[in-house]
């Protein structure tokens, strides 16, 4: 059967019994002393023989030796102390999370518990009042008492500020440099006061540069947007930095050669045309050699784009053949002439499929002058002239 200690008198009890158990204890408690009073001479009287009410409580049960219970706390310790900070600072009740104060705290729809130790006294005297006044008790639940301790930590402002400079609003990685500041930091063992200098902070991270690069997130795309544009921009000393940040940050270097295989076309288009089969070798390059080899083959093609003249005719009249797809509204999309269409087959040619078409290289330019390619609804539309007309009109 299992018994607990009672916190009043500690005797051991039943634990469904503990409840009345410790209420009958504080009734005792409250009860005024009598003072001695010397027996009568009936009393005297009296047989010698006494009765004793014989002890109802159980016998204690065999409990944990002092030094195994001292292994099992270490033991304990020893496991905390080994989760990284990041995970043991992981929010795990509402007091935790930032933000919603208008929800949270005193006079709010919820209200977190207490962490300090100066409120849990503050509690305690409040429940010693509440006992003596109203003789209502108060139960205080109290967890990670071990927390309570005399050591308290001081960190300069600087030193907070080198720490959120370096881990640039990552939170995980400022509590991991702050964690590995504190494993190493001077002890005032006088004050027990831990005491972490910025001077302190920066020789923790005087071998290592933490470099912040997302490769799933908004960091990938931003980065990868600034370095398309400064090629756009003929800025090659600005291709080469966001180039540097992305290779260096660990993005896959097949990703930044289709981007600039994009940029070959799109950018530079027909003013160099020869740079789009440069692209295109990058890759490649990229695909054989890897890293970190093919920084240097990305660099040189990148600087190439950058510093080549620019033209964006072709995108831009194709952006408008595009458009003028999906705008058609005058029913189906416009049939194949049948003069262009294929005709594998002797039914096809009966139905008219490729008659009429001249096979350009038998014929001069004054004999097809005739000859068209696009459907009759769409004969005189030019995309480039147009893209070009809508261009000058933006700008």
């Amino acid at each position: 059967m299992a018994t607990t200690e009672c916190p009043i008198c500690s005797r051991h009890v039943r634990a469904e019994n503990l409840m009345l158990h410790v209420d009958a204890c504080l009734a005792k408690q409250d009860q005024p002393k009598t003072q001695f009073r010397s027996p009568s001479p009936s009393a005297k009287t009296k047989s010698p023989t006494t009765s004793r009410t014989p002890n109802r409580s159980p016998p204690p049960q065999n409990s944990p030796s002092s030094s195994a219970l001292k292994k099992r706390k270490r033991s304990t310790t020893d496991d905390v102390s080994a989760v990284p900070l990041a995970e043991r600072m992981r929010p795990k009740d509402l007091d935790d999370l930032v933000g919603q104060e208008e929800l949270l705290g005193p006079g709010s729809l919820l209200s977190g518990a207490t962490s300090k130790a100066g409120d849990m006294k503050d509690a305690v005297d409040r429940a010693r009042g509440e006992r003596k006044m109203f003789r209502r008790r108060t139960i205080v639940f109290v967890d990670e008492i071990h927390r309570f301790n005399k050591m308290s930590i001081e960190a300069e402002d600087e030193a907070v500020k080198y720490l959120a400079t370096q881990c640039a609003g990552d939170a995980r990685a400022a509590l991991n440099c702050l964690e590995m500041a504190l494993q190493t930091a001077p002890m005032d063992t006088e004050k027990q006061v831990l005491r972490v200098s910025a001077t302190h902070v920066k020789h923790c991270f005087a071998h290592r540069q933490t470099l912040f690069y997302d490769r799933n997130a908004d960091m990938h795309y931003d980065v990868i947007s600034a370095l398309h544009k400064s090629i756009r921009g003929s800025d090659e000393n600005a291709t080469l930095y966001w180039l540097a940040r992305m290779l260096e940050g660990g993005e896959n270097p097949l990703y930044v050669a289709r981007r600039l295989i994009r940029v070959a076309s799109e950018d530079v288009g027909l003013a160099a045309p020869e740079l789009l089969p440069m692209a295109v070798s990058a890759y490649q390059a990229a695909h054989f050699v890897g890293m970190p080899e093919c920084d240097v083959v990305l660099a040189h093609v990148a600087t190439m784009l950058a510093r080549a003249p620019k033209s964006i005719e072709v995108y831009a009249a194709y952006k408008r053949a595009k458009q003028s797809i999906h705008e058609w509204n005058k029913g189906a999309l416009p049939d194949v002439p049948l003069h262009i269409r294929n005709a594998p087959t002797k039914l096809m040619k009966e139905l008219g499929y490729a008659k009429g078409y001249k096979y350009n290289p038998h014929y001069t330019a004054e004999e097809l002058k005739d000859q068209t390619y696009l459907p009759d609804e769409l004969l005189g539309t030019n995309f480039f002239e147009e893209a070009k007309t809508n261009r000058d009109a933006e700008c």
